[in-house]
């Protein structure tokens, strides 16, 4: 998926929005399928933004390492249960 495909349905999105009579399924449908194309298009922007940080890796290698933490994902939300430990009196 390109930049240019990302804009046009985008573009298709917004202009169905405009129309008023369009029917409940087929707007359930277009915004089910938004969901896919965020996450299209944060992939596309994510490797497009790795290939211009390479550039830095020689010659600022601070920054690169900076935007290497940063690029790292941290869930805060997940919680992972402990497992209960049996005392023996």
């Amino acid at each position: 998926m390109t930049l240019d495909s990302l804009s046009d349905l985008t573009e298709r999105y917004k202009n169905s929005l405009s129309s008023p009579r369009i029917p409940v399924s087929e707007r359930k449908t277009n915004n089910s399928k938004l969901k896919g194309l965020f996450t299209d298009a944060k992939v596309l922007l994510n490797e497009q933004l790795k290939c211009q940080m390479v550039r830095y890796e020689n010659s600022n290698p601070d920054f690169y390492a900076g935007y290497l933490n940063a690029s790292q994902i941290v869930e805060y939300g997940i919680r992972h249960e402990k497992p209960e430990v049996e005392i023996s009196q």
